[in-house]
């Protein structure tokens, strides 16, 4: 008899005591509450989604954010972290259950304080989630703060007009700052600054008052490494990553964007649209340019799909000052991948200006096509047909509008020796590109498709609660120019 209620001490389950059961209906009863609350009736209730948006969610994300600024990564990451910390003890917890030696009382003792642990895992890593996921019932920005023009139509002119407006202010400013090596000098903290900035139009803003973090993290090399999309930074957790090697008119306004984040702001739309009406209201004027470049850049990106001549057309005076100036901001107005290898890439894509901004370049330029072509393997085109460099330098003398695209095969061995060539030549590119064949691309629009798209209103209900899985798309951030045009409805009609 004694041997065989040993066997079955052996064979019986572990089971949960009363204080588990407790912590667990505890823990259920919490999350359950809290997807009610903070999600399904906000849903259904615009004024409670936006009393939990200024009280609740936004209270609870600014101490969060507030307790990790000075390791900003580790905030980002802190939920990956717990997961892995709770299955450790999600582990150890069966490994103790599966343990035959184990005295059974010894066995349930310790079972259930993982099984504990556990849950209080549980319960951090899912409530901050709920409680963001809340953003989803926020209210549209234009909606809310300058609703006259939401149905209003727009058309192509209206957004070289807006795109115009942007370039204009830009040239109107660009030679005013102090540079260095073509960079502009900003003496002042970028993070202070952005906040500064979203603190003073709180009060229009209301969603924008409150804490901040005062400090936010850089790239790390693996990031960059594997940074495929070009992503300037990223808002996770309780913390704020940026990439801190962008040119410093980009960068603050990168900042005050995922600043933006941090404040509920989940459309990356309406997460621009935040960074550009805190730059152009600040009372320093390198916020303000800032903000203009980084308008301009999004609209005319946008302006760019629907007509490429116009926006070249239009943003020709300004990126040509990487030519003529070599200022950072304008050579980076493209993104130029000329910095580290990307994981993956297979060819490279570069791209000239319109050839005639090279007059007074062509020596230099002809000497980087020449060394390519010579080094790399490189090939030329213009208009999709292979040229060589003397036809180029011809186009070149003609005054020609026409560009050069320069296609080469990638060799990470060899990208060292590539990328200290093309920094110290990056003026002479508009754009450089590391290309992954077997990357799954975004599918952009062009022509009416894309002018569609980019002046269309928004959706009454995309968003809510996942009711669109397209809402993504539609909030992409180029869409960020239907709000400036919502926002500029002055400029763009006088």
């Amino acid at each position: 008899m004694k041997e065989d209620k040993k066997v079955a001490n052996k064979k019986k389950s572990v089971p949960l005591t009363k204080s588990s059961k407790r912590l667990l209906a505890v823990l259920i009863i919490i999350l359950v509450l809290s997807i009610i609350l903070m999600i399904g009736v906000g849903a259904f209730v615009p004024a409670f989604a936006e009393f939990i948006w200024f009280n609740v969610r936004n209270l609870f994300f600014g101490l969060g954010f507030k307790a990790f600024q000075f390791f900003p990564w580790i905030g980002a990451w802190y939920s990956n972290g717990l997961m892995i910390i709770m299955w450790i003890f999600i582990i150890l917890e069966v490994i103790v259950e599966l343990n035959k030696k184990m005295n059974f009382n010894k066995k349930v003792k310790v079972s259930n304080n993982f099984f504990k642990f556990s849950c209080v895992m549980a319960l951090i890593i899912l409530l901050p989630m709920i409680i963001d996921f809340s953003s989803l019932n926020n209210s549209k920005i234009n909606e809310k703060y300058f609703n006259e023009h939401v149905e209003e139509e727009y058309t192509k002119e209206d957004i070289v007009r807006l795109s115009t407006y942007y370039k204009d202010n830009i040239m109107q400013m660009v030679h005013g700052f102090e540079r260095m090596d073509g960079e502009v000098v900003y003496s002042q903290d970028f993070t202070t600054r952005a906040v500064d900035d979203l603190l003073n139009i709180s009060d229009k803003y209301t969603f924008l008052k409150g804490m901040y973090p005062n400090k936010v993290g850089d790239f790390v090399s693996l990031e960059r490494s594997l940074n495929n999309d070009g992503t300037l930074g990223y808002t996770s957790g309780f913390g704020v990553v940026v990439d801190m090697e962008q040119n410093n008119v980009a960068l603050l306004n990168t900042i005050t964007h995922e600043l933006c984040h941090t404040k509920g702001l989940l459309r990356e739309s309406e997460t621009e649209f935040c960074a550009y009406a805190a730059g152009i209201s600040s009372e320093d004027n390198f916020s303000k340019y800032s903000a203009y470049y980084s308008a301009f850049y999004r609209v005319n990106t946008a302006l760019y799909y629907i007509d490429k001549e116009l926006a070249l057309d239009v943003e020709e005076e300004f990126s040509s000052l990487c030519l003529s100036n070599e200022y950072s901001e304008a050579c980076e107005f493209y993104s130029k991948d000329i910095n580290y290898f990307i994981d993956g890439t297979d060819s490279y894509y570069g791209m000239s200006y319109r050839l005639r901004n090279y007059k007074n370049y062509s020596a230099g330029f002809m000497n980087l096509l020449n060394t390519l072509i010579k080094n790399y393997n490189a090939k030329i085109y213009i208009d999709d047909v292979e040229v060589n460099v003397g036809q180029v330098y011809n186009e070149i003398q003609s005054n020609s509008t026409k560009m050069v695209a320069i296609k080469f095969e990638a060799v990470e061995e060899d990208f060292a020796n590539l990328s200290q060539l093309l920094s110290s030549n990056q003026k002479y590119l508009m754009a450089f590109y590391q290309e992954d064949k077997d990357l799954e691309e975004y599918e952009d629009l062009y022509g009416d498709e894309a002018l569609e798209y980019y002046v269309k209103p928004f959706d009454g209900d995309d968003y809510k609660l996942f009711l669109s899985g397209e809402w993504a798309d539609e909030y992409y951030y180029e869409r960020v120019t239907r709000l400036l045009l919502e926002y500029h409805h002055d400029v763009v009609r006088n």
